[in-house]
């Protein structure tokens, strides 16, 4: 199994987790758990060891101002043009007036994200709605674009 099928099963485990502000708990037998968009990415990349060390993140407004999304992402992964998004990829949505939601493209061109409407991670298609949503595209640190 290469890395981005890794990153897409590991996506997949985490839904049903019910989603909760800055949670960073997966769900198991006994207990829901809870995460957030951004606790969904830190997650399956601390599960995977993707990034250079444990990352976790806090202290930060349901919604975003002066691009700070974008801005952590550019810290941390490896940003793309949208256009050469691949499965495992995290995509980045403005939901409102800044970018402020996450989730993983599959291999289904589905997304798996931690989603407050449906108070849980989810996987859904990413039609037509998601898409006139997407804003950026970026790539775990180190994994390389080959399929």
């Amino acid at each position: 199994m290469n890395i981005r099928e890794q990153i897409i099963e590991e996506a997949r485990s985490w839904i049903g987790t019910r989603w909760q502000h800055q949670g960073r708990v997966k769900r198991n037998e006994q207990f829901q758990g809870g995460v957030d968009c951004l606790g969904l990415i830190l997650g399956v990349g601390n599960a995977l060891q993707l990034f250079p060390d444990t990352l976790d993140y806090h202290n930060y407004n349901r919604l975003p101002h002066d691009n700070l999304l974008l801005k952590e992402c550019d810290r941390y992964a490896i940003k793309k043009p949208i256009i050469a998004a691949m499965p495992g990829d995290i995509l980045v949505f403005r939901m409102t007036a800044e970018p402020q939601h996450l989730a993983l493209f599959t291999d289904k061109n589905t997304i798996v994200h931690a989603y407050i409407q449906a108070h849980a991670v989810v996987e859904n298609s990413l039609g037509e709605e998601w898409m006139n949503k997407l804003v950026a595209a970026y790539s775990y640190p180190g994994v390389v674009d080959v399929d």
